[in-house]
C-alpha cells in the first residue's frame, strides 16, 4: 500500500503536500528507519561475532603453541629417558663385570696385586691427565664435564663417601677464580682422598700381600654396586616407558589443538564474509532507498533566489556618476 502511495506523496512538491500525504511519508520514513536499524543491527552483530572469532583464534593459537611446547618438552624428556636407560644398562653391565672381576680376585691369591697395580696406574693417569688440569682450570671447557664424570667414576670405584661425590660437579665445574671456600675444601678433600689411596696402593704393592679381608670387602662392594645398578636400570626402564606414553599423549593433544585452530580459522573467515555482506547490504540501503527518500523528501518547485551580482560585474555601474550629475542638472 505504501509503495503504491509513493507516486502520490513523495513526487508531490513539499509545499503542495496535504496532511494525509505528509502522514504517509512519515510512515514510509518509519519503515525505512526500521530497515536501516535492522541492517545496522545485523552489521553490529556481524562485527561482534568477528571480534569473538578473532579472540578465539588468538586463544587457539596460544593453545597450539602451549601444546607444541609441551610436546617438545616431552620429546626431550623421552629422549633423555632413553639415553639414561641405555647409560644405566651400560652401568649395570659394567657393575656386573666389576663383580665378576672381584670374585676372580678373591679366588686367586695374587690377583689382588694385579688389581692394585691397575688401580694405582688408573689413579695416576686420572690425577695427571684429569684431576690436575681440572684443579688448575687448564682443561678445555668442552672436556670439563667428561673429566668430572671420570673423577666421579674413579672416586666411586675407590669407595669415596657418597656425600662427597655429590659436591664434585659444583666444585670442579667452576674456574679457580670463581670457586668459593667450600669448593676448595671439596677439591682438597678429594685430592687428599686420592693421595691416601695412592699411599695405600703403594704400601700394598710394597708388601706384596693383599689382605684377604680386603678382597672379600671388594667383592661385597662390587655385589652391592651391581644390585644397585640393576635396580637403577629397571627404574630407568619404567621411566622411559612412561616418558614415551606421555609423548604420545602430547602428540594427540597437539593434533587436537591444531584441528581446533584450523576450524577456528574457517569460522573466522565465515564471520568476515558475513561482516562484508552486512556492510554491503547497509551501503546499498544508504546509497539506494535512503538516498532517494532524502532527495524526494526535499523535492520542491520553488526556485532558489538569484545569486547577487557583484558591483564590478554590473554594466551600469561605470556610468553611475555621470547619470547622477545629469539627474542633478535636470
Amino acid at each position: 500500500m505504501l509503495a503504491n502511495a509513493i507516486d502520490g506523496t513523495l513526487v508531490v512538491p513539499k509545499e503542495k503536500r496535504h496532511v494525509f500525504q505528509t502522514n504517509v511519508i512519515e510512515m514510509i520514513s518509519e519503515i525505512l528507519d526500521g530497515l536501516k536499524a535492522a541492517a545496522q543491527s545485523k552489521l553490529d552483530d556481524a562485527e561482534k561475532k568477528l571480534e569473538m572469532r578473532c579472540k578465539e583464534s588468538e586463544q587457539f593459537q596460544s593453545a597450539v603453541e602451549a601444546a607444541a611446547t609441551m610436546l617438545a618438552e616431552r620429546k626431550k624428556m623421552a629422549t633423555a629417558a632413553d639415553f639414561k636407560h641405555a647409560e644405566l644398562a651400560s652401568a649395570r653391565v659394567t657393575a656386573k663385570q666389576l663383580l665378576a672381576s672381584a670374585e676372580r680376585k678373591q679366588a686367586s691369591g695374587n690377583a689382588g696385586l694385579l688389581d692394585t697395580e691397575q688401580k694405582k696406574q688408573k689413579l695416576e693417569s686420572v690425577l695427571e691427565t684429569v684431576f690436575g688440569p681440572l684443579k688448575g682450570g687448564e682443561m678445555p671447557a668442552t672436556k670439563v664435564q667428561d673429566g668430572i664424570t671420570r673423577i666421579q667414576k674413579l672416586a666411586e670405584d675407590l669407595g669415596f663417601d657418597a656425600s662427597l661425590l655429590l659436591t664434585v660437579p659444583a666444585a670442579f665445574a667452576k674456574a679457580p677464580s670463581e670457586r668459593g671456600s667450600f669448593n676448595n675444601v671439596v677439591i682438597e678433600q678429594m685430592e687428599a682422598e686420592f693421595q691416601n689411596r695412592m699411599v695405600t696402593f703403594t704400601d700394598e704393592l710394597a708388601n706384596g700381600e693383599p689382605a684377604k679381608k680386603e678382597r672379600a670387602d671388594e667383592v661385597e662392594a662390587a655385589s652391592s654396586e651391581h644390585a644397585q645398578a640393576l635396580a637403577s636400570e629397571e627404574a630407568a626402564k619404567s621411566t622411559k616407558e612412561a616418558a614415551r606414553t606421555a609423548q604420545k599423549e602430547s602428540e594427540t593433544e597437539h593434533d587436537a589443538r591444531v584441528k581446533e585452530q584450523q576450524q577456528g580459522m574457517r569460522d573466522m573467515d565465515s564471520a568476515s564474509k558475513r561482516l562484508d555482506a552486512a556492510k554491503a547490504e547497509l551501503a546499498v540501503l544508504h546509497d539506494g532507498p535512503l538516498s532517494a527518500f532524502r532527495e524526494l523528501l526535499e523535492f520542491t518547485e520553488v526556485p532558489p533566489p538569484p545569486a547577487p551580482v557583484p558591483a564590478s560585474e554590473d554594466p551600469t555601474a561605470a556610468d553611475a556618476p555621470e547619470r547622477a550629475a545629469h539627474a542633478t542638472e535636470a
